[in-house]
């Protein structure tokens, strides 16, 4: 039977700078990039206002950058 986590109410204001949440049972084995955005602001959840004047000048022409095979 599986694990049953009932999480209700969480809020989280930042993961930056290779941080990750994970809940429930859960390994971690090295840090592994499989998908990147540069620039630009990301808002999710609260509905709460976002502005950002920053403009986007890397040029990346590659998807992800550790294609390597994770365990």
């Amino acid at each position: 039977m599986p694990n049953v986590y009932n999480i209700f109410s969480i809020k989280i204001n930042d993961v930056s700078r290779n941080g990750s949440v994970n809940f429930g049972n859960n390994i971690f084995k090295g840090n592994t990039a499989n998908s990147k955005s540069v620039g630009g602001n990301f808002v999710v959840g609260d509905a709460s206002p976002s502005f950002n004047v920053d403009r986007n000048a890397v040029s990346d022409p590659d998807i992800a950058d550790q294609t390597g095979r994770t365990i």
